[in-house]
């Protein structure tokens, strides 16, 4: 009975498609305007890293050819250097980054404390 029971679900769920999350991301990415730009790899985050995180870094993201778009990213470290670098992404989260569903800009974002004041790159970058 029981070979029967899960021969039954495995034939059940052979009709189902079980979401891997690259749907809601290809969404999140063109809804940010971020569809086309080829420097957002799968382990890019499209938010700012989490307190305490040690292995990625917060960035200030300025995709290539279009600099109106800047948008907060968390990235592996290892991949700061080359966002620098390559197209003047900034250490730290945006202070003003356009919503994600193609509205205004929200100028001022921010609490106005040191943390939203924006990257300071005079200490360099942080490995």
């Amino acid at each position: 009975m029981r070979f029967m029971t899960l021969a039954i679900s495995a034939a059940t769920l052979a009709g189902c498609s079980i979401p891997d999350g690259t749907a809601q991301r290809n969404a999140e990415l063109r809804a940010c305007g971020l569809h086309n730009d080829p420097s957002i790899t799968l382990d890019v985050d499209l938010h700012a890293c989490p307190a305490g995180t040690t292995k990625k870094t917060t960035i200030c993201h300025v995709p290539p050819g279009n600099p109106a778009n800047v948008h907060t990213l968390c990235v592996g470290n290892s991949a700061v250097r080359a966002h620098v670098d390559n197209h003047g992404d900034l250490l730290g989260a945006c202070v003003s980054e356009p919503p994600c569903d193609g509205g205004d800009v929200n100028a001022g974002a921010g609490s106005g404390s040191d943390e939203d004041a924006g990257p300071d790159l005079d200490g360099g970058i942080i490995s």
